[in-house]
């Protein structure tokens, strides 16, 4: 019978994980699993805290609190070396005077690794992502996106049980990282190694992610699946910073006993949300969540009722950007909030003009309030 990842060890275990330097905390009391197999992701701006987690995995930072286990054995004061992970940089870091066999080569011949073993090894990382005919070439001889899958041959080729990625795409143009994206996912389906994946992109996490666990100011918002950190984000931060949503300052009206929220919108119309997060639980006022695919524009009021929710707004500015076109909007008491449609939706649009914006109000979701003092 199949164990649930529950009742497996995880291939990556941090609890109550800190590290502090000197005043500042960097991160702060951290706690996650990683599965075996899985593909995780630590999403966050910069300085939130998960680069310098994935050096304490690595090894290359010490805790200053809490413990780290790999495949269930504590490994929080190992050396690197003796660590069953391999780190890959934005940087590439390969050896510029070494062919790509070479730079492949490198970790099993430092492991004492017979000859067999690690032209064996070698062929197949390099097979794995597609680079074993350019083995004999110098990486000034490779483009960038080539030189991205050496590297990554040059973590797998140990067979770690978790592969560690810090940005490896961040230096490539937008179509190669697109593709490079895809090809990543595949190959860590194909070798069923655990990925633990920094980055600030927010699409690249939705992408190539299993679960992602959302990080700022050195501690975890949140932690799910893409989808649920999407459509179902915990704080106002993770509705901010995972893609593009408008939020909408409420009040919150009645709640029913099964469950159904109706908020007071801005110029006082009632709506009912879609979902509740835990923060806005009993709350007066709140932030509703609403995404600008989710918005219809119309000159005319639509029917009032539970089947679409909507306000007055003016068209302020329209902006194409290639597949879609963001319309920005106007609504009462200075409420501003976008719609994106396709160009053939646009073409009567224009500065200055009274619609109604609305909206499927199970299409929205309700979370924590703006706090005093922040932006």
């Amino acid at each position: 019978m199949n164990q649930s990842p529950s009742e497996t060890t995880p291939a990556l275990e941090l609890v109550e994980l800190s590290k502090h330097f000197g005043n500042v905390v960097a991160v702060d009391r951290i706690s996650l699993r990683v599965e075996q197999g899985e593909f995780f992701s630590l999403l966050g701006p910069s300085g939130c805290g998960k680069s310098t987690t994935l050096r304490m995995i690595a090894g290359f930072e010490e805790p200053t609190s809490g413990r780290l286990l790999l495949d269930g054995q504590e490994g929080s004061r190992l050396p690197p070396f003796k660590r069953n992970t391999n780190l890959v940089f934005q940087s590439y870091a390969l050896f510029p005077h070494m062919t790509v066999r070479d730079n492949v080569a490198y970790g099993p011949r430092r492991a004492r690794l017979s000859r067999t073993e690690v032209a064996s090894r070698v062929e197949d990382a390099l097979r794995t992502v597609r680079m074993w005919e350019y083995a004999d070439r110098l990486p000034k001889a490779l483009s960038g996106g080539q030189r991205q899958r050496v590297a990554l041959a040059r973590g797998l080729v140990n067979h770690p049980a978790v592969l560690l990625l810090d940005e490896p795409l961040g230096a490539l143009d937008l179509k190669l990282r697109r593709e490079m994206q895809i090809e990543l996912k595949e190959i860590q389906r194909r070798v069923g190694i655990s990925f633990v994946y920094v980055t600030h992109d927010q699409e690249e996490a939705l992408t190539l992610s299993d679960r992602i666990a959302v990080m700022n100011g050195g501690r975890v918002e949140q932690l799910g699946t893409p989808e649920e950190i999407y459509n179902r984000p915990t704080t106002r931060f993770c509705a901010d910073f995972i893609g593009e949503a408008n939020l909408i300052e409420v009040r919150v009206g009645d709640r029913s006993g099964d469950g159904r929220v109706s908020v007071v919108l801005p110029g006082g119309g009632t709506a009912l949300v879609g979902s509740v997060s835990p923060s806005s639980a009993d709350s007066a006022t709140a932030t509703l969540v609403l995404r600008p695919s989710r918005v219809a524009l119309d000159d005319k009021e639509p029917p009032h009722g539970a089947e679409r929710a909507a306000i007055p707004v003016e068209v302020r500015r329209v902006i194409f950007q290639g597949s879609v076109v963001r319309v920005d909007l106007e609504g009462p008491e200075g409420v501003s909030l976008s719609a994106s449609t396709s160009e053939a939706d646009t073409s009567d649009l224009r500065v200055g003009r009274r619609m109604w914006a609305h909206w499927a109000p199970g299409e929205t979701h309700l979370v924590e309030p703006t706090k005093s003092g922040t932006p």
